[in-house]
């Protein structure tokens, strides 16, 4: 109990925050959203607006959000 208390201390002395991600991989719970995007999404405000929007949404649910696009090695498929 001691060393926990001593490693707590440390750690909020540091200012250290747990990686969410590592945490839900421990969980077996990605606790991630995606969102896949056209090839077209940073020349239209609208994908824009929508993708800014899902992930602050994500972010206020505690998830993390994956935005997918298109490669251009993939042929824009």
């Amino acid at each position: 109990e001691a060393t926990r208390d001593r490693v707590r201390a440390v750690a909020q002395e540091l200012g250290y925050r747990p990686n969410s991600a590592a945490r839900r991989l421990r969980r077996a719970s990605t606790g991630a959203v995606g969102l896949h995007l056209p090839a077209t999404a940073t020349r239209l405000d609208y994908y824009m607006n929508l993708a800014f929007g899902a992930v602050e949404r994500a972010q206020e649910d505690g998830l993390d959000m994956v935005l997918l696009a298109p490669s251009a090695a993939a042929g824009g498929r």
